[in-house]
């Protein structure tokens, strides 16, 4: 390995059969006084250890960057070309300039042949220059029909064509052209062309699949195997190396992956990769996070990537892949693969991990515990394989109890329990609220609304697996927060947290109540309590319409006596005969985006003092958790034989409409009550 200080490097090729790696590098300094900037454009010549033989300086010019460079593979000589119309043929042997020759544009890439240059010019739309390797003088020129300069060229070994990229806003433009005629056809989109280890074919990438032109038949083939970008062919088997992307591939798929390892931790990104001459090294140009560009050759050895050594895993939800790196991708039917120490499987065709998880479908999970996977087996170039890795899983759910009371009359409540896991994250109650954790207890405090309330809670270890249990708590507060009217003792409470408010439709929960005065001239006392989320079209006059019905509904059981078969569910109040009846008077439900509105009214009937109370609640019917509140409304009713006792908190009776007249006055009282609501309703004459 060879890392580059002090500069960048962007190409680099191999010259397997004579053992050297070529990079092309700049590096930047101050100039000898001192007083400003320097570049140097170099050649670096490595043997396959490592090691550097020479340093050759090209140009310090600005202007003369390396744009690309090419080794003749009869001679070994390369030739170079710089930003500023020169190429320089090098000899790597001595380390020695041997020529240069400049010319009358800049160049770009360049592909030597057969004793001829190839040679894309800057900014001369579609040029191409043939050149002599030996004297530099132009053989020939040729001009494509296309746009944007030459980006990659290729030459067929039998001297009929050559193929170009040039240069597009977004994706290159292929053209293959005759080298005699001159004459250009298009090939569509591509960024790379490369000549074939064996000569025989161009492979074509850049964005889009790999394809490939035969040069034996002049056919044309391709296949769904991405290739954004110039691959490196293995001379012995075939795969291509994709360097950015650290993918080995063949015709057929991927069969691999590499990565590049720096003088840091991280794995670095390869810029450009090439092949020793026995295909059993893979040389890469790389840099990483930390600004080093390093050159350095795997040797090929096939491994594991077993980065997650002795890491917690769940087989349950995981197969538990590594993967692995091969110079030039498995030889699958080599492979076996191993789980402490069981045989578990074999190889695939093209296969990039090993995998040590669960096998058959469904997965059987694992044992919890600890683990060892092994994989044998040899490469495509007859290395060997023998890597392990060791892991632990963990599929059990956690064990959740929950052990708190299931009645309470208290809010919030306390709900809490127990949970067993050796690799518990978390337990959540609600599905928005984390318990608190001591040891293996948890517990978490819970608002509740009067009645049953099903609790849900959930456990979950590090590697996913959950538990779920749920409780329904009963919450029946005791009757402490009441109102009262002192003269005739009647008491109903308040469910917690709801508060007297006379405008009930600006509220999203309230309490109310009203006082009416029937036709005989005694009270009724309708305590309403209402729950709605807002406003909604059509709901208002439905609710009118259940009062109606509510009044009618007074009139009627006034009129009867107790014992009458109309009455249901026989009780007393304060020790008085009385009767209760409950019914449902209203329901309605207007739109897809709108709710029905209930109105349960419960009468009251006391035949010793000769009252009819009606208590009412009204509740949206997308809120069932406040149904059970009227039961707890009407089991709080209550009036007093005596004195009423003291109370700890201020309440107060809110009245809204009075009056001693008959049942047009009653009538009156109610619809003033939805008037203050903000709507109009039957009848539509009033004051607002």
């Amino acid at each position: 390995m060879y890392q580059i200080s002090g500069g960048a490097a962007w190409h680099l090729k191999v010259d397997g059969e004579r053992g050297r790696v070529i990079v092309a590098a700049r590096f930047w300094g101050l100039n000898p006084n001192a007083s400003g900037g320097a570049e140097s454009y170099n050649l670096l010549v490595l043997d396959l250890s490592g090691n550097l033989l020479y340093n050759i300086s090209l140009s310090s010019s600005i202007n003369a960057e390396v744009m690309d460079f090419d080794i003749d593979r009869s001679t070994g000589d390369v030739y170079a070309s710089l930003r500023n119309g020169t190429i320089m043929r090098v000899d790597p042997a001595t380390g020695q300039i041997v020529n240069s020759w400049t010319y009358w544009s800049g160049l770009t890439t360049i592909a030597v042949q057969a004793g001829d240059l190839f040679v894309g010019t800057c900014c001369q739309t579609g040029s191409v220059m043939r050149l002599s390797s030996q004297t530099g003088a132009v053989v020939r020129n040729y001009t494509i029909a296309g746009q944007g300069d030459a980006i990659s060229i290729a030459v067929d070994p039998a001297g009929r064509w050559f193929f170009v990229a040039l240069s597009a806003v977004l994706v290159g433009d292929l053209y293959r052209v005759n080298l005699t005629t001159g004459q250009a056809a298009g090939f569509g989109p591509g960024n790379d062309v490369v000549l074939s280890a064996d000569g025989r074919r161009v492979w074509i990438c850049g964005w889009y699949s790999l394809e490939w032109y035969w040069l034996a038949n002049d056919t044309f083939n391709g296949s769904g195997v991405s290739c954004p970008e110039a691959p490196a062919e293995n001379p012995v088997t075939g795969v291509l190396a994709l360097p950015s992307s650290g993918r080995l591939v063949v015709e057929s798929g991927d069969v691999g992956t590499f990565q590049v390892q720096t003088t840091g931790a991280e794995p670095a990104q390869a810029a450009t990769a090439g092949w020793t001459a026995d295909g059993t090294a893979l040389v890469a140009l790389a840099w990483s996070v930390s600004g080093h560009y390093t050159v350095g050759m795997w040797d090929g050895d096939p491994w594991m990537n077993a980065t997650n050594d002795g890491q917690l895993r769940n087989s349950r939800f995981d197969p538990i892949c590594y993967p692995l790196i091969t110079a030039g991708g498995l030889n699958a039917s080599s492979i076996a693969m191993y789980r402490d120490g069981v045989r578990i499987g074999g190889g695939t065709p093209g296969m990039t991990e090993a995998c040590f998880g669960s096998t058959g479908y469904p997965p059987l999970a694992l044992a919890d515990g600890p683990h060892v996977g092994r994989i044998t087996g040899m490469d495509r170039v007859g290395r060997t394989l023998d890597d392990s890795v060791s892991f632990e899983t963990d599929g059990t759910p956690p064990q959740l109890i929950i052990t708190s009371a299931i009645v309470t009359a208290t809010s919030p409540y306390m709900l809490s329990g127990t949970v067993d896991d050796p690799h518990l994250l978390r337990v959540d109650v609600g599905g928005n609220r984390s318990a608190t954790v001591s040891g293996r207890n948890w517990s978490a405090a819970v608002d509740l609304w009067i009645g049953n309330n099903t609790l849900g809670v959930m456990a979950e270890d590090t590697v996913g697996n959950t538990a779920v249990n749920s409780v329904v708590v009963r919450y029946w507060p005791s009757f402490e927060n009441r109102l009262i009217d002192e003269p005739d003792r009647f008491q109903v409470s308040i469910p917690p947290g709801w508060t007297g408010y006379p405008n009930v439709g600006r509220a999203n929960v309230k309490f109310g109540a009203m006082l009416l005065a029937p036709p005989e001239g005694t009270y009724v006392y309708n305590t309403s309590a209402t729950v709605e989320a807002r406003w909604r079209p059509g709901i208002e006059e439905t609710q009118a319409a259940a009062y109606t019905e509510a009044i009618k509904g007074l009139q009627e059981v006034a009129k009867y006596s107790f014992g009458r078969p109309d009455f249901v569910l026989n009780t007393t109040v304060d020790g008085h005969p009385a009767a209760r009846i409950r019914a449902l008077v209203g329901t309605n439900i207007i739109g897809v985006n709108t709710n029905a509105t209930i109105l349960t009214q419960t009468y009251v009937v006391s035949a010793a003092q000769g009252r009819v109370y009606v208590i009412s609640m009204n509740v949206s019917w997308m809120q069932p958790q406040y149904r059970e509140t009227g039961d707890w409304i009407i089991e709080s009713f209550h009036i007093g034989s005596g004195p009423t006792s003291p109370f700890t908190t201020p309440v107060s009776l809110l009245l809204i409409g009075v009056s001693v007249g008959g049942l047009s006055a009653i009538a009156a009282a109610v619809f003033v009550w939805w008037r203050r609501r903000g709507k109009k309703s039957s009848p539509p004459d009033g004051p607002d």
